[in-house]
Order: C-alpha cells, then sequence, then structure tokens
C-alpha cells in the first residue's frame, strides 16, 4: 500500500450527506451540480460517459481497514463495476479540495466568480454512488464517506509516485495514460450496487446503467441548450456510452455553442471575470461611480441526438452588473448589512430564443431552476435560492422574522434584483431586440405576463412591466412603428433626423419612442385607420392595452402623445405626396372620415385642397377647396338609401356633382351635417338652384334659351324620371319656369312658363291639327299624370 496525505472532514460525511439528498433531487440534476461546478472551475467542455464495464481487481490498493474493520466485502473491488464518468478541461486547485471537505462552509462563499453559494451542490452525485474517486493533474483522491479504507478520503501523488505501474487495475477505469499529469479532471463515480446498497448509510438507492441513459435522455430533451444560457465557460457538452466489451465510447448526445469566437467568449465572461476586484474595491472604499457593466450577444446553440440532424437555434443574450454602490447603501441604509458578506451581487440576465416565439421562459440561477417564466423571455439572477436550488426565498418565507434575519434578507435580495435591477436591464434588453429580431412580435420580449401566475413568483412579477416602463427614457426605441418600407413624413415639432437611428440589419418596421411617435387616437372608430396611417408615414405606435394602461400610469404620462384628427389633417397637408393618388378610394375615404371630427369654423381651411371629397361615380375624388364655384352636392336631407327618384339616378352624365351614397353612413352624416350648418367649403346641401344647373346643363341651356321649343334629346327618359323627382321632392317649380321642361306629342320640349297653351288631353288627330293651328301644344301622352300634382298650374286639360 503506497503512502498518502489522508483527510477527514470535521463532520461525519454519512449523517450529514444523507440529509443533503433528501433536499437534493435526483436525476438530472446531478448532472446539473457536475455542470455547474465544471464552469465554475473554467472548464470549457464537459463530457459524460456511462461505462457498463466492469475491470480487473487484482491490482487494486489494499487499504488497512479503519478501526480494524474486517468486513471482507468492503474491498474496493467492489467499485470496479459500472460507472458514471465526468471529465472536464481545468485542473483543482487547493481550495477545490477544501470545498469537498467542507459540506456546509463552501469555499466558494466569497468567490464572486463562482456559482456555488451553499457549496453542497457537488454531494449530490452521492445519490448514484457511495465512493466517487478522480484524477485532476498529478493529484488521484479518493473520496471515502463511510471511512472504510481512508479515514474519509485519500490524496496521492499518482504520477510522481508512478501508482499506475504497481496498480494498474486502480486506474484503468479511467481509460487514460497515467504517467503524466492529466491536462483537467475527470471523476469517477461507481454505480451504487445491490450490495452497496445494503452496506450504505447514504443511500439504500440501487443504480443501474439503464437509469443513468435515461438521466443522460432526460437532460437532453428538457435541459440541454437551456444549461449553456448562463455559463460564463462551458462551451460543449458531450454524453457518450462505453458498452460492455468496448474499446471506443459512442457518442449519443450533443449540446455546444456553435459560434464561438474571441468576441463571444469576451461577451459570456466579462462580468464574471471584473467582479472580485470590482467587490475588493467595494470592500476598501474605492469603487468607481461608473461601475455598471453590460454584455450583450447572439448566441447560436445545437443539440444533436446520434442517428438524428443537428437543431440549431439562435439566442439574444444580456447580462447586466447594476450600481454596486447603489446596492450596497441600499442594504446598508435598510438594514445595516452589506451586499459582499452574503454574496448579493447585483447581476441579472436575460435570454430569449430568436426563431421560436412558442418557447416558454425559465428561471435561472446560472442554471435553469424548476420555474417556467409567465412570458417568453428567460430570466437569470444572481438570486438567493433554497440550499437544493430549486426555488427563490420569497414572502412567505419571512414571515415573522426579524429585520435583521437572514432569510429575510434573502427575501429582500430577490425583491432588490427583480424591482430594481431586472427592469434596467429588460430596457437594455428591449434596445438590443432593434438590431436583432426580424419578427414584427415585438411585444413577445415584453414582460406581459400571459396568465395569473401563483406562488411566489406572482409577488416578483406582478410590478415587472410597471418598473420597467419606469426604467424606459423617451427617447428609447422599443415601440414598434409603421413598416420600414414606409419612410416617416414630415411630422410637426419632431426631428425626421430621430426616425433614422442606424442598425446592424435591416428592420421590418420603424422602432419608435415615447418622444417621435404617436399611439392610436383613443376614440378612434376602425382600427383598419391606424394600419393606413402608418403606410402613408405617419409614426403611429402599435401596441398592446396592457402596455398602454401601464404608460398612463407611469411617470411618462405626461410625455403620451395620442394621434388625433387635428394631427392627422396636419399630417395630411404636409406629406400629400404620401397618400393622394396613393390610396386606395376606400382607404382616402376612412381618413375623410376620421379627420372631419374636431372641426370648427376656424379650421375648415386645413381641408383646403384635398383630394379626397366621395363621388357618385364611385371611382373618382374631388378635391376640398374654399374657393371657386364648382360645388358638390349633398341631400337635399340626410337619407343616405338610394331610390328611383334620386337626382344621381337622373343626371348621371354629371355625377361629379354629388356625393357618393355608397360611402359610409358616418360619413354621409358628417359630410351632411357640416354642409347644413353652412361650412364654407364646396360641398353643399342640394336645392333648386342646383337642379336648374344641372338640368339646364344636360339640355345645353345656354345654346337655346331664346327658343321656346326645342328637340326633345335622343335619350330622353331622364325627362319623365326628372318630373317624378320634381314632384317626390316638391321643389319650387317658379324656380324651373325658364327652362325646357314639358314634353309634347312632337318630340319636342317647351319652356314651363310659355305663351303658348299646352294641353294634357289630347283629342282626335283632326281636332288636334286644328288646335295646333291656333298655337296650342299638346303633352306627350306619358305625361298626363303630372295633371295631378296639385302645385303644378301650367297646364289646361
Amino acid at each position: 500500500m503506497p503512502i498518502g496525505r489522508q483527510f477527514k472532514p470535521k463532520e461525519p460525511y454519512t449523517h450529514r450527506l444523507r440529509k443533503i439528498l433528501d433536499e437534493y433531487p435526483d436525476g438530472s440534476q446531478i448532472l446539473r451540480e457536475i455542470l455547474q461546478n465544471s464552469d465554475d472551475a473554467q472548464s470549457t467542455e464537459q463530457i459524460f460517459i456511462l461505462d457498463h464495464n466492469t475491470y480487473p481487481s487484482q491490482s487494486l490498493f489494499e487499504p488497512d481497514y479503519v478501526d480494524n474493520y474486517q468486513r471482507t466485502n468492503l474491498k474496493l473491488d467492489r467499485f470496479q463495476g459500472p460507472a458514471l464518468l465526468s471529465r472536464n478541461t481545468t485542473t483543482f486547485e487547493e481550495k477545490d479540495f477544501q470545498s469537498l471537505l467542507k459540506l456546509a462552509d463552501s469555499e466558494k462563499r466569497d468567490q464572486f466568480d463562482k456559482i456555488g453559494v451553499m457549496g453542497v451542490g457537488f454531494n449530490s452525485i452521492y445519490h448514484i454512488t457511495d465512493s466517487p474517486s478522480f484524477i485532476t493533474g498529478d493529484k488521484y483522491i479518493i473520496l471515502d464517506p463511510h471511512e472504510w479504507y481512508f479515514n474519509g478520503g485519500i490524496q496521492f501523488d499518482f504520477v510522481k509516485e508512478q501508482l499506475s505501474k504497481d496498480y494498474p487495475d486502480q486506474f484503468a477505469p479511467f481509460k487514460i495514460s497515467c504517467d503524466k499529469p492529466f491536462n483537467g479532471t475527470i471523476f469517477r463515480y461507481p454505480l451504487r450496487t445491490n450490495q452497496d446498497s445494503v452496506d450504505s448509510k447514504i443511500s439504500n438507492k440501487v443504480y443501474k446503467p439503464e437509469a443513468i441513459l435515461d438521466m443522460f435522455h432526460k437532460f437532453y430533451e428538457k435541459e440541454s441548450i437551456n444549461c449553456l444560457l448562463f455559463l460564463k465557460y462551458i462551451e460543449r457538452i458531450h454524453f457518450y456510452e462505453l458498452k460492455e466489451g468496448a474499446t471506443e465510447p459512442e457518442l449519443l448526445y450533443t449540446i455546444q455553442l456553435e459560434n464561438v469566437d474571441d468576441h463571444v467568449r469576451e461577451q459570456r465572461r466579462s462580468i464574471v471575470e471584473k467582479i472580485i476586484p470590482m467587490m475588493n474595491s467595494l470592500k476598501s472604499k474605492d469603487l468607481d461611480n461608473h461601475n455598471q457593466l453590460e454584455t450583450s450577444y447572439v448566441a447560436s446553440f445545437s443539440r444533436q441526438r446520434k442517428g438524428y440532424p443537428k437543431e440549431i437555434s439562435s439566442w439574444l443574450i444580456l447580462n447586466y452588473l447594476d450600481d454596486l454602490l447603489k446596492a450596497e447603501a441600499y442594504f446598508h441604509e435598510n438594514f445595516g448589512k452589506y451586499i459582499g458578506d452574503y454574496k448579493f451581487i447585483p447581476n441579472v440576465g436575460l435570454a430569449v430564443p430568436l426563431n421560436n416565439l412558442n418557447a416558454t421562459g425559465k428561471l435561472f440561477c446560472f442554471l435553469p431552476l424548476p420555474i417556467d417564466m409567465p412570458f417568453l423571455v428567460s430570466v437569470h439572477g444572481y438570486f438567493a435560492v433554497s440550499t437544493n436550488r430549486r426555488s427563490l426565498w420569497s414572502a412567505a418565507d419571512n414571515e415573522d422574522l426579524a429585520v435583521d434575519a437572514l432569510a429575510r434578507l434573502k427575501v429582500e435580495w430577490n425583491r432588490y434584483l427583480f424591482e430594481k435591477v431586472l427592469p434596467k436591464a429588460w430596457v437594455k434588453f428591449l434596445r438590443e431586440l432593434r438590431s436583432n429580431i426580424q419578427s414584427d412580435n415585438i411585444y413577445e420580449f415584453w414582460p406581459i405576463v400571459k396568465e395569473v401566475t401563483s406562488g411566489s413568483l406572482s409577488s416578483f412579477c406582478k410590478d415587472l412591466l410597471q418598473n420597467v416602463i419606469e426604467s424606459l427614457s423617451i427617447d428609447d426605441c422599443v415601440f414598434k412603428g409603421p413598416f420600414s418600407s414606409n419612410v416617416i413624413g414630415t411630422v410637426a415639432e419632431v426631428s425626421t433626423y430621430s426616425y433614422n437611428m442606424p442598425s446592424f440589419r435591416e428592420p421590418k418596421f420603424h422602432w419608435l419612442s415615447l418622444s417621435n411617435g404617436y399611439f392610436e387616437d383613443e376614440k378612434l372608430f376602425n382600427f383598419d385607420l391606424s394600419k393606413i396611417i402608418g403606410n402613408i408615414g405617419f409614426p403611429v405606435i402599435s401596441t398592446l392595452y396592457p402596455i398602454i394602461r401601464v404608460l398612463k400610469s407611469s411617470g411618462h404620462q405626461d410625455s403620451l402623445k395620442f394621434f388625433s384628427p387635428t394631427i392627422i389633417r396636419t399630417y395630411l397637408s404636409n406629406n400629400r405626396d404620401r397618400w393622394d393618388n396613393v390610396l386606395s378610394r376606400k382607404e382616402v375615404l376612412l381618413l375623410f372620415e376620421y379627420i372631419l371630427n374636431e372641426l370648427n369654423d376656424q379650421n375648415f381651411d386645413e381641408l383646403e385642397g384635398f383630394k379626397i371629397i366621395p363621388l357618385a361615380d364611385g371611382v373618382n375624388l374631388g378635391t376640398l377647396t374654399q374657393f371657386g364655384n364648382s360645388y358638390v352636392y349633398i341631400g337635399p336631407d340626410d337619407d343616405i338609401k338610394s331610390h328611383e327618384n334620386d337626382e344621381r339616378n337622373i343626371f348621371t352624365n354629371q355625377l361629379d356633382k354629388f356625393i357618393d351614397k355608397s360611402i359610409s353612413f358616418r360619413l354621409y352624416k358628417l359630410l351632411y351635417d357640416n354642409a347644413n350648418t353652412g361650412w364654407d367649403l364646396n360641398i353643399k346641401i342640394l336645392d333648386e338652384f342646383a337642379v336648374v344647373d344641372m338640368i339646364k346643363f344636360s339640355l345645353n341651356f345656354a345654346e337655346n334659351a331664346n327658343f321656346e321649343v326645342i328637340q326633345m334629346p335622343n335619350h330622353c327618359g331622364w325627362i319623365y324620371q326628372l318630373w317624378d323627382n320634381l314632384r317626390y321632392r316638391n321643389w319650387d317649380l317658379t324656380k324651373f319656369e325658364d327652362i325646357h321642361l314639358i314634353p309634347t306629342n312632337r318630340s319636342s320640349l317647351r319652356k314651363l312658363r310659355t305663351p303658348n297653351k299646352i294641353f294634357l288631353n289630347q283629342t282626335s288627330e283632326d281636332l288636334t291639327a286644328i288646335f295646333e293651328i291656333f298655337g296650342a301644344a299638346f303633352a306627350d301622352n306619358q305625361f298626363k299624370e303630372i295633371s295631378e300634382w296639385d302645385n303644378f298650374g301650367f297646364f289646361s286639360s
């Protein structure tokens, strides 16, 4: 037996380990703890190997049994069977050896660059084994928590003592060359057998190789890429299986960071590599006021299962370290404590998959906790977590506790991260979206709780959206504007430059801020209007009700701008080329309907020159003006229904003089009401004088005014239709006296007021001819029903 340096913990392992295992879950949590330790050791690679083989036991160490322990079945050959191996690329330091001994007083407690706080995570490995061993550098260590062999554990310098020559079977399971230091660390965890479970004082659970394979599979399916998101050093995780009798292991699963380069490495490690000197400066009161740190990058992760294609996903990741001085001052003023004494670091992070908006965010403390977030984004923080790393210390945990109780401090620390630090980081994260996403569904990335969240997380998340919005600057371009193909036009009192912020990639839409964007009019009656306004380059912000609601109750409430009919009228006037002859007729009319609101006799001129009048031909648009004598008529009443006696059906060659009745009733009513009040624009109420002008135009009256009789037009049906209209409207016929309106039996038209007698009832042809010799005229037979009109007094019977 070679001579080694024995060590023994201050407290029996088995007593403490059993309690630890009661708190630490079994299963893939074990792999996470191993991964955490490898990352803390700054390893870039983690390898797991399930070895099914049983190795020879002829040349093993033969320890002197402690206290003359004589049980022959406790020889070291019991650990030569199937095992889980874990391998990384860094070697142990002296403080790492000490952490294995101090189960509740971790050497990591004052190491601000390490994940572990309680220092007991490694011991979850005892779920599957009773005697771990490992090789690191030139050291070989066997842990003996039962004190069966080495009084707790033993360390050898296996290279110097050339142990592999004398005890080759002892080192054979490691599958490495043992004549030189190993560049890294390789742990071996012999799986607990049936016999082991009988003797073990730690656990009686038997672990078969199949259970390790299942652990690998569950880790790959449920944890996979998530485990790499907020680690600082690990870039690759491999899972192998070495089958019985095989010489080479088979690769089962791979999870790795694909786009590894100097930039990505620097961004992942920057905060953790700077935190130690910063915390030292904080303690010595030499820390500079500008001590916030921020890193962000896009990481491309992949995972691949044996026999399946590689799956790749891109993630936007942001890490943020808040002001250490503020955190220190807050806890000292409120609790009389210093954050360094409790390893309270105001460090948070955010991550989101850029190609999967259906994902559910996770809560992290470097590694994922078994807690789903109520939104898409995953949240990391240097939280105060339970010993088993499965929950946060929350409000329910500090009931009836003294102000300075440790439990209360942990709860307050978590609240501080959620309320003070995370909102600032989220704003920075939203800013980063501009250069990194193509999705137009940007509000999926905001902390809007999707559904009611129960438990402790609910209390932490309930004010998160409010706090993020309070942390916004009015110049933060984090809101969705119109599509980028629609160049923003000239907007009163806003600099055009504010809409031309640089971006690393061409965005799908304009990113707007509270200072240069306008929210939708809260009285909007047609939500298609916002899209139309955006399409003509107005900086309208599209957002969600929860965000608007919080904004209106935030410190930004006085900075909010909502577009209005007045604002849009001004924009249309200043940017005519954006909409005139560009928008469809339907879109123009929706705009017209909207901008007619908030009008009075002081601002009618704001509509001057708008080509926006819906003409009755259903195609063209007329131009609004306060000048000239070209009018478009509406009415004479506000009935929008079309009927056979409607003027539009009579003067079909003059449809440019009528308002279209196929428009919305709301628009028609607005136009009618404004015209009826006598506005000074060229939409007027239809009256007898307007109808007279239309008749004269149709009859070419200017050339025939001096003739009592004119030839009936080729298409004369409208004349009879007109008389039905005159009767329907009950117009004052004196206004029509000098117009050729009476159709005669000789296919002619006579003026309504004529010196000749006009008879309605014709006699025989001979008598008719005689009467006509004396200047009498006879109305056309189709016209005889006009005699029933009470107001008509121009004919003889």
